[in-house]
């Protein structure tokens, strides 16, 4: 739909679940707009929370699947922290795509985490996996005040994915 808006110039908005950042090139999509942020303007929000608390030491995990949802937003942070011209760039500890299927090596991951920051900047498509992900934590002694944790998505900010969220029972 995008290509065709630019063919037969005419204005396309996205509604819902529209984050590939190609979306946010004015000069290649110039007739596109969307509801949601792109997982592009997500990496930038993200560096400018980071960048508010001097979070200077940070983990990132995510999940991967064939949507690409959090390897497009974590692809944007990256793009984000890697930025020359940012006014502030963060540490990476350690960043991980995490199998929630796989309890022991989420748990190493967990056990690096601990070793090495303080922040946690996730990133899980479903419902069940955030669950986990902080049950995972709980257990590892990670939810007191000593950690943070920072979860980008963009899920449930368009009409009707909450319904239909549920419905497809995630």
């Amino acid at each position: 739909m995008a290509h065709l808006s630019n063919v037969y110039r005419k204005a396309w908005l996205g509604w819902g679940y529209v984050n590939n950042p190609e979306f946010s090139l004015a000069d290649k999509y110039p007739l596109i707009s969307t509801l949601a942020a792109s997982a592009a303007t997500v990496g930038q929000c993200a560096l400018e929370v980071i960048t508010r608390f001097r979070w200077d030491i940070v983990s990132i995990i995510y999940t991967s699947n064939e949507v690409r949802f959090c390897d497009d937003i974590m692809d944007s942070l990256m793009n984000s922290l890697s930025d020359a011209n940012a006014a502030f760039t963060p540490r990476i500890a350690l960043k991980q795509i995490v199998d929630p299927n796989d309890d022991e090596s989420y748990k190493q991951t967990l056990r690096q985490i601990k070793a090495r920051s303080r922040v946690v900047i996730f990133c899980m498509d479903l419902v069940n996996d955030r669950r986990g992900f902080l049950i995972k934590a709980d257990q590892m002694g990670m939810t007191n005040n000593e950690y943070v944790f920072f979860m980008l998505g963009l899920r449930s900010n368009a009409f009707g994915q909450d319904i239909l969220y549920r419905r497809l029972g995630h």
